[in-house]
């Protein structure tokens, strides 16, 4: 599924980019919209084509021995190719 809503409180909606090629397929999703009244994570967002508006860029990188580094910074740099 590319597209989940949870709702609550603050509705959160997941989006995982995974099977999708980045560009006019991602446009499509019409993630703006979803991020109206919602909190939007996106799971492989170096696909989008640019970063969405007011967005944070959460990164996890895995240490081993069970440690994990984070790292938060703001999503107004294009997305990096991986």
């Amino acid at each position: 599924m590319l597209v989940q809503h949870y709702t609550g409180r603050t509705p959160l909606v997941h989006v995982d980019l995974y099977r999708l090629e980045r560009g006019a397929a991602v446009d499509d999703l019409g993630l703006e919209e979803l991020a109206s009244g919602a909190v939007v994570a996106v799971e492989w967002a170096e696909r989008l084509p640019r970063p969405l508006e007011g967005s944070v860029v959460v990164r996890i990188e895995d240490l081993g021995s069970d440690q994990r580094r984070i790292s938060i910074e703001p999503g107004t740099a294009e997305p990096e190719d991986r």
